[in-house]
């Protein structure tokens, strides 16, 4: 594996951990671009949650054919997409930890770049960066504003606004962070939480989350990816704002037990999180022209965009469910 090192003398390595499981399509593609990387990794980590279509053939062989220091571990039984994730981190030994799936495409500078980056900003723990959409075969849609995503190279801080409170800003395997920040709050996680949302909501909560500019990645939307954009309907609306009162209470405990500079302004967004969910759930109990009005001119700046304002009217009023 050719590379070289940065402008920074490598101060950090870092470590990739990769999950497979059915992966055979696209998985070559995946692996290439890892091995093309201009910064080389400490290790490549790949475990498999007991593929069953000779995913871990491919993945042996790709790593004697290009004579490869990568370690494939196969689970002992299935844990599922999650946990494949949240119980396989502790064994990467790198100081900065890079996540990946087995269906994406990562540019060849795609970690020297973030690693450079980390360099840069020493109270940086979780740096999330852009990608470049790639949907192929029955592959769910978009966002049109991912499609629009910046490559300047920009950095800023994440904060933590109403919005990115209850949602995060890109998939996991865009993300990069610290093996020490992990391990200061992997004890927090809940199994219901994703892995990827889980650090982002640490990194924002610890005022440590990052955003570079830049498109990693080319990041492959497919009919059997783990994360399918779902019709909006008004049950799927309840459920998910269900979860996000679980949410805001989840961190509401942590902030309050981890105590930061912007504490006080993260718990005011918080409680507003919870009135406003609150009464938005209430309105697809009782969809009234009234309970619309109280949610909108009071709470509106618990929605993600002025679309899902009106939407929430048409579907519970149509009892769509």
């Amino acid at each position: 594996m050719s590379a070289k090192n940065n402008k920074y003398g490598n101060k950090m390595n870092y470590s990739i951990v990769m999950t497979t499981y059915n992966g055979t399509k696209f998985l070559e593609e995946q692996l290439d671009s890892l091995r093309l990387q201009t910064l080389a990794p400490h290790e490549v980590l790949i475990f498999d949650d007991c593929s069953s279509d000779g995913t871990p053939a491919i993945v042996s062989g790709y790593i004697q054919k290009h004579n490869l220091g990568w370690t494939l571990h196969i689970n002992e039984k299935n844990l599922g997409w999650k946990k494949n994730y949240m119980y396989n981190i502790p064994k990467a030994k790198g100081d900065v930890i890079f996540l990946c799936d087995q269906d994406d495409i990562w540019l060849e500078n795609k970690c020297e770049i973030m690693m450079e980056t980390l360099e840069e900003r020493p109270d940086c723990n979780v740096l999330l960066s852009n990608y470049f959409p790639y949907v192929v075969e029955g592959g769910a849609p978009v966002s049109r504003r991912s499609r629009f995503h910046s490559d300047n190279r920009k950095v800023r801080r994440v904060l933590p606004s109403r919005k990115n409170l209850q949602s995060t800003l890109r998939p996991g395997c865009t993300y990069c962070f610290k093996k020490s920040f992990f391990e200061q709050v992997s004890s927090y996680w809940d199994e219901k939480m994703s892995h990827d949302a889980f650090l982002s909501y640490m990194g924002l909560l610890k005022n440590s989350l990052y955003l570079i500019n830049y498109r990693s990645i080319k990041f492959r939307r497919h009919e059997t990816n783990n994360s399918p954009l779902v019709a909006p309907s008004a049950e799927g609306i309840m459920k998910n704002v269900s979860e996000i009162l679980l949410l805001m209470e989840f961190e509401k405990s942590f902030i309050e037990k981890h105590p930061t500079p912007n504490q006080k302004q993260i718990l005011e967004n918080i409680y507003k999180i919870i009135l406003g969910s609150k009464k938005r759930y209430a309105f697809f109990l009782e969809p009234s022209l009234r309970n619309y009005v109280d949610l909108v001119f009071l709470h509106h700046g618990i929605y993600l965009s002025a679309k899902s304002i009106v939407r929430d009217f048409q579907l519970a009023r149509s009892g769509r469910v």
